[in-house]
């Protein structure tokens, strides 16, 4: 009885190592498809075994990953076989997030956000465009996503709102005040008016109440 439990014990053994040893050779092979086909764009997470059985070979396998998707799927084949893995993934995602607390009404800049890249199972959608078109709805904590659903876009300057002007060339700058005549984000042309022919010229939106002349 002692001997059968020792032959059963080693079958045991063998079969989970050879097991752990297969899902390693599956694990591998995962990787390398999905680095053939996203490069570093895409991790795997996790997998799992789709199919009763595996075989102990195959003849092609066949990755099948939609980019973005949280789920994807390996395909080995062997003869007219069909064997599935099911693979969870991680993307790289390049995301905006809070490098301190931004308050409700608080508008996004270079010192309030930063981009950074990680790996998730979905990319929260962030604001398109320059960062500081855009004000917080809420309160973003330091560290979180800053997504599209918390902010809301907001000109930087506003028709009839007093800006300050500048124009610099080389030794020569000058700066004034004046009313701008349009709505613009950043990089926008909008009017603003000559202190001295009183005509209307045109500059360059560079920051929240700021036009620079062309």
């Amino acid at each position: 009885m002692r001997c059968c439990l020792k032959l059963l014990t080693y079958a045991v053994n063998l079969f989970l190592l050879l097991s752990l040893s297969f899902s390693l050779d599956l694990k591998s092979l995962a990787e390398e498809k999905l680095m053939e086909a996203f490069g570093d764009g895409a991790k795997l997470q996790s997998l799992q075994v789709l199919s009763s059985q595996l075989p102990e070979n195959y003849e092609r396998a066949e990755l099948k990953a939609e980019p973005g998707s949280p789920r994807g799927y390996l395909y080995l084949y062997q003869g007219n076989k069909v064997f599935t893995v099911a693979l969870n993934l991680l993307w790289r995602c390049k995301i905006l997030v809070a490098k301190r607390d931004i308050l409700p009404g608080e508008r996004l800049n270079e010192e309030n956000t930063e981009y950074v890249y990680t790996y998730s199972t979905r990319c929260p959608k962030v604001p398109e465009g320059f960062v500081k078109n855009f004000v917080a709805k809420r309160l973003i904590k330091k560290g979180a996503p800053v997504e599209q659903r918390f902010v809301k876009k907001e000109f930087l300057v506003k028709r009839g709102q007093k800006v300050k002007v500048f124009y610099k060339s080389d030794s020569i700058e000058i700066q004034f005040e004046s009313l701008s005549y349009d709505n613009g984000y950043y990089g926008d042309t909008v009017r603003v008016k000559s202190p001295l022919s009183g005509k209307l010229i045109r500059g360059r939106v560079e920051d929240e109440g700021v036009v620079k002349i062309h």
